[in-house]
């Protein structure tokens, strides 16, 4: 795919998103052998669009970059807590 030294860490390329989509491939197929889960066309589909669409989100900078250490801490701390609320897992904590 490239030298990854000169570009930041946060930055994928528009041409990337077939690597994500090969490494979404070894995990659907992995959990195929491990859990005997069996496959359908919607997990392919999903490994797909997953990749375009990161990279469309990435491309249209919906992600602000933030300097401070805090306010990544703080969004992510705010991002975790809506997620375990979303999935119910915020009752376990409580």
């Amino acid at each position: 795919m490239g030298n990854f030294s000169h570009r930041p860490a946060k930055n994928i390329w528009i041409n990337d998103w077939p690597m994500v989509s090969v490494v979404g491939f070894v995990v659907i197929f992995a959990t195929y052998f491990v859990a005997k889960i069996k496959l359908n066309f919607g997990m392919f589909l999903n490994m797909i669009c997953f990749g375009i669409f990161l990279d469309l989100i990435l491309w249209l900078d919906f992600i602000p970059e933030l300097q401070s250490i805090w306010a990544s801490l703080l969004i992510f701390l705010a991002v975790l807590l809506f997620w375990l609320s979303e999935s119910g897992c915020i009752s376990l904590l409580l």
